[in-house]
C-alpha cells in the first residue's frame, strides 16, 4: 500500500470519527430531531444575511447477493447549507455535500470498475448539491424557484429525490407553484434541463446524469371530504438516455377516514398510462396501478395491504420510472429497481407498523412478486426497519431486507443497514 493510499484512508477514517463526534455533540444540544436539514430548519448559526445548516449521516450497509462477494460499505455524508434572509420575496439557498468511504474497495459503488462485490450505490463524491433562488409573488400563493433543487411530487413514486442514498437526486429546473386563487388547490409546473442522479460526476453510460428537456405538471385539490385528488402529466425527454424518454398521464386519490376517536383508515389509489416519447427506440404502451389500505388503532399502530402493477407491453417494454425514489417501493433489497425488466412487475404486500414505547418506530413488510407479462413468480421478500431518536437532534435507524427468488430467476439477496443521522 502506498503512502498516499494510507494517508487517504486515514483521512476517511478521521472524517468518519468526526461524524460520530458531531452526532455526540448533537446529543448534548437537546434540540428538535431531524434527519436532514429541512427547508424550514432554523439552522445552527444565524447571521445578519442568513442562516447556516449542518447535517451528517453515518451508515454501515451490508449487501450479500448470490454469485457476488459480500459488500461492507461504511460511508459518511456531510452537508453544509446557507439560506439567505428573505428580502422583497426573494430568498437564496446553497448547499455543498461530501461523501467519503472508509474503504471504497469493500463494495461496488455502481460507477467504478466492477470488482465482483455486491452493489451499494453510494460512490464517493463532493459537489454542489443545491443552489437556487426563490421568489414569492404577492398573489395566489405563487412561488418560483430556479436553479438546482430537490423536487418530490406526491409519494415520490414517479418524481423524487432518492433520499435513502447518500447522494440525493436533484434537478436543475425552474419550478412554479400556485393556488391560482382557488381554495385547497395547488398547481405545480417544472421545466427540468438537467437531472443530477445519485451516482455523482463519476456516472457514465446508464449511470450518467440525464440531459433533459422535460416538463412536470402536477395539480392537486384537497377540497374533497377526507381526501385529496391529484392529476399529473410527466413529459420526459432525455437526450442522452432516449430509452427512458416517455409521456405519463395519471391520477392519484388519497385520504384518511376517521371512524372514531381511536380508529382510522388510511388509503390511496393511483393509475397512470405511459407511452414512449421523443427518440425512444421502442414503441410501447404500459399502465401503472397501485392501491393501499390500512387500519389504524391509536397507540396500537397500523396494519395494511397493498398492490402495485408496473405494466408490460407484451414483454417488449414496461412502465418506466427514471425519476422515482425507487428504493421506497418493491422491497428494500433493491431487487426490482428496474421495475421487473421488460416483463414488468406485480407486487402484493402486507405490512404492520406497531405502536411502540420509548419513541421507537418500526415497520415489517412482506412482498410477493410476479411478472406482469406471463404471471410467473419472481419470488418473495421480508423487510423490517426500526428507528429511535437518541436525542432531539440525533436518530438511529436499523433496516434489513431479505429477497428469495424463484429457481432460475433473480438472485437471492440480503441487505442490512445501520445508520446514524444528526443535523443542526
Amino acid at each position: 500500500m502506498t503512502t498516499f493510499t494510507r494517508h487517504r484512508r486515514g483521512l476517511r477514517a478521521a472524517l468518519l470519527i468526526a461524524g460520530c463526534a458531531l452526532a455526540a455533540g448533537a446529543a448534548g444540544a437537546e434540540r428538535v430531531p431531524a434527519q436532514d436539514p429541512p427547508e424550514t430548519s432554523p439552522g445552527f448559526t444565524e447571521t445578519p444575511l442568513g442562516t447556516f445548516s449542518l447535517a451528517a449521516r453515518l451508515r454501515y450497509e451490508f449487501a450479500d447477493i448470490d454469485g457476488l462477494e459480500e459488500a461492507h460499505a461504511v460511508t459518511l455524508r456531510g452537508r453544509l447549507g446557507f439560506r439567505t434572509k428573505k428580502w422583497q420575496g426573494l430568498q437564496g439557498f446553497a448547499e455543498i455535500e461530501g461523501i467519503v468511504a472508509l474503504d471504497d474497495d469493500a463494495y461496488f459503488d455502481v460507477v467504478s470498475k466492477p470488482n465482483g462485490k455486491a452493489a451499494v450505490a453510494d460512490p464517493e463524491d463532493a459537489d454542489l448539491n443545491q443552489l437556487y433562488l426563490s421568489y414569492d409573488l404577492p398573489v395566489a400563493d405563487t412561488k418560483i424557484v430556479g436553479g438546482r433543487q430537490r423536487i418530490v411530487l406526491d409519494d415520490a413514486r414517479l418524481v423524487g429525490d432518492v433520499g435513502w442514498r447518500q447522494n440525493d437526486q436533484v434537478f436543475d429546473a425552474i419550478q412554479l407553484t400556485s393556488s391560482l386563487g382557488v381554495e385547497d388547490l395547488m398547481v405545480t409546473y417544472a421545466f427540468v434541463w438537467d437531472v443530477h442522479r445519485i451516482f455523482g460526476d463519476k456516472g457514465t453510460g446508464p449511470t450518467r446524469d440525464f440531459d433533459s428537456s422535460s416538463h412536470l405538471v402536477n395539480v392537486s385539490w384537497g377540497g374533497l371530504p377526507h381526501a385529496k385528488l391529484t392529476a399529473f402529466a410527466y413529459l420526459l425527454d432525455f437526450g442522452n438516455a432516449p430509452g427512458a424518454s416517455s409521456s405519463t398521464f395519471g391520477t392519484r386519490l388519497s385520504g384518511r377516514e376517521e371512524l372514531d376517536a381511536d380508529w382510522s383508515v388510511p388509503w390511496s389509489a393511483s393509475f397512470a398510462w405511459q407511452t414512449d416519447a421523443h427518440r425512444n427506440p421502442v414503441s410501447y404502451d404500459a399502465f401503472y396501478l397501485a392501491a393501499d389500505v390500512g387500519i389504524t388503532r391509536r397507540e396500537f399502530g397500523t396494519v395494511g395491504i397493498g398492490w402495485e402493477t408496473l405494466g408490460s407491453d407484451h414483454g417488449r417494454a414496461r412502465f418506466v420510472t427514471p425519476l422515482a425514489t425507487a428504493h421506497k417501493f418493491n422491497g428494500w433489497a433493491d431487487a426490482f429497481l428496474d421495475n421487473g425488466g421488460a416483463a414488468g412487475l406485480r407486487d402484493l404486500y402486507l405490512y404492520v407498523s406497531p405502536g411502540l414505547p420509548w419513541g421507537l418506530k418500526a415497520r415489517l413488510v412482506y412482498h410477493q412478486f410476479w411478472m406482469d407479462d406471463g404471471g410467473d413468480s419472481f419470488g418473495h421478500e421480508w423487510d423490517a426497519t426500526l428507528g429511535r431518536p437518541l436525542t432531539k437532534r440525533t436518530r438511529l435507524l436499523i433496516k434489513a431486507a431479505r429477497f428469495e427468488g424463484r429457481r432460475g430467476g433473480r438472485a437471492d439477496r440480503t441487505r442490512l443497514s445501520l445508520q446514524l443521522d444528526t443535523s443542526f
